[in-house]
C-alpha cells in the first residue's frame, strides 16, 4: 500500500512541474452530420494546435479537420469536408491525472463543389472533453464537439487521439528593485554591474515553526491588547487543490470564533507556490480564499465584514526555485482591521 501511495506521489509531483507552452493533438473520430446537410455519417480526422502561455483563463486553440469520401443522402456521389476552427478552451477542477475542459468558438468549412450540399458556410462551436494523463508531456484526449451551420443546421463531432506539450513556460519571477551600483575598475572607465537583491526566505525561526514541512502551522500577530491583528497559515494543499484538510479547518475555527460578534473588517488573502501555470494560479488562490470565507461565515464570522483576494504566486514568502522552501508560498493569509 505505501508503495502504491509513493508512485501517485511521485506522478503528481511529476505533473506539477509541468508548465509547456504548445499542445499538438492528432485525432480521429466521427462526424454525424445533420439531415439539412444532405451528407451521410463520415469519419475524419485532424489536428489541434494549443497555446497556453497566456495570463488568461481562456486558452486559443486552432484545429483543422478532414473528412473524405462523405456519402450524400440518396446519390451515390462522395465530397470531401475541410472544417477550420478556432476555440477557445477553458481547464475546469482537474487533478494530477485528470484534465477536463470546455471549448467554444467559430470557424468555417468548405466542402467539395455539389449540387445536393451547401458548398461553403461559416459556423459556430461549442464541445466539451477530456486529458488522461499518462505520461509526462502526453495525454490521451477525447472530446465531443457541436458546430452550428449558418444558424441552420448543426453537426456533432466525436474524436480521440493523443495530446503532446512541449515548451518550457518561463515562470522565474522577475527581480523588483533592481540596484545599479558602479564598478570601479583598473582603467580609466568604469563600468556597470547590475545587483539583484537575494530572493526573499522565510525561515522556520522567523516564522516561529517548529516542525521542518511548514503544514498546518500558524504565525498569528496580536496588537497590544490581544486581539489577533495577522494570521498566516501554512496550508498542506493537495496538487492543484484549495479545500481545506481536517487540522487546518480545526485551526481556522478557532479564530472564526473569537473574530465573530465583533464590529471589524476582515481579509482573506489566497496564494500558491509557484508550479504551474500563471492565470490557473490566479484563480486558484482566490477559490482557497473563498473557501476560508465559507467556513467563517459558516462559524458566526459576518460575511458583509469579510473580504477576499486571489495573488496567485505574485508574493511569494519563500525562495521559489528551492523545492524545499517553495511550500512556504502555499498559504492564507488573514488581515484584521479591528474598529
Amino acid at each position: 500500500m505505501r508503495k502504491i501511495l509513493f508512485s501517485l506521489s511521485c506522478i503528481a509531483s511529476l505533473y506539477a512541474e509541468q508548465m509547456y507552452l504548445y499542445e499538438v493533438s492528432p485525432i480521429i473520430g466521427l462526424i454525424e452530420n445533420g439531415t439539412a446537410t444532405g451528407m451521410e455519417s463520415s469519419y475524419a480526422y485532424g489536428v489541434q494546435l494549443q497555446y497556453n502561455d497566456i495570463d488568461f483563463l481562456i486558452k486559443p486553440e486552432l484545429s483543422y479537420i478532414y473528412s473524405p469520401n462523405i456519402e450524400l443522402h440518396g446519390d451515390d456521389t462522395t465530397v470531401n469536408s475541410h472544417l477550420l476552427l478556432l476555440n477557445g478552451v477553458y481547464d475546469l477542477e482537474y487533478t494530477a491525472l485528470l484534465t477536463p475542459f470546455l471549448k467554444a468558438g467559430a470557424g468555417y468549412q468548405s466542402v467539395s463543389d455539389h449540387h445536393m450540399v451547401n458548398a461553403d458556410s461559416f459556423l459556430m462551436s461549442t464541445g466539451a472533453g477530456l486529458k488522461l494523463n499518462i505520461k509526462d508531456q502526453l495525454s490521451i484526449k477525447f472530446e465531443t464537439m457541436v458546430t452550428w451551420h449558418d444558424f441552420s443546421h448543426s453537426n456533432l463531432l466525436v474524436f480521440g487521439g493523443l495530446d503532446f506539450s512541449f515548451g518550457h513556460e518561463d515562470n522565474t519571477p522577475v527581480p523588483e528593485n533592481v540596484i545599479v551600483e558602479p564598478l570601479e575598475i583598473n582603467t580609466t572607465k568604469t563600468a556597470t554591474v547590475i545587483v539583484v537583491p537575494e530572493p526573499v526566505f522565510i525561515s522556520k525561526e522567523e516564522h516561529n515553526l517548529t516542525q521542518t514541512e511548514p503544514s498546518n502551522q500558524e504565525v498569528a500577530v496580536r496588537d497590544t491588547n490581544g486581539q489577533i491583528k495577522s494570521l498566516t497559515l501554512f496550508v498542506p494543499y493537495l496538487f492543484r487543490g484549495y479545500e481545506l484538510d481536517d487540522e487546518s479547518k480545526a485551526i481556522l475555527k478557532g479564530y472564526a470564533k473569537e473574530l465573530r460578534g465583533k464590529d471589524n473588517a476582515v481579509t482573506i488573502i489566497g496564494h500558491t507556490d509557484s508550479k504551474g501555470r500563471r492565470a490557473f494560479n490566479q484563480e486558484l488562490s482566490l477559490k482557497r480564499a473563498r473557501i476560508v470565507k465559507e467556513l467563517f461565515v459558516e462559524h458566526g464570522v459576518a460575511e458583509e465584514r469579510i473580504t477576499i483576494e486571489g495573488r496567485g504566486e505574485s508574493e511569494p514568502t519563500a525562495d521559489s526555485s528551492n523545492p524545499a522552501a517553495n511550500k512556504l508560498n502555499k498559504r492564507i493569509e488573514i488581515k484584521v482591521q479591528n474598529k
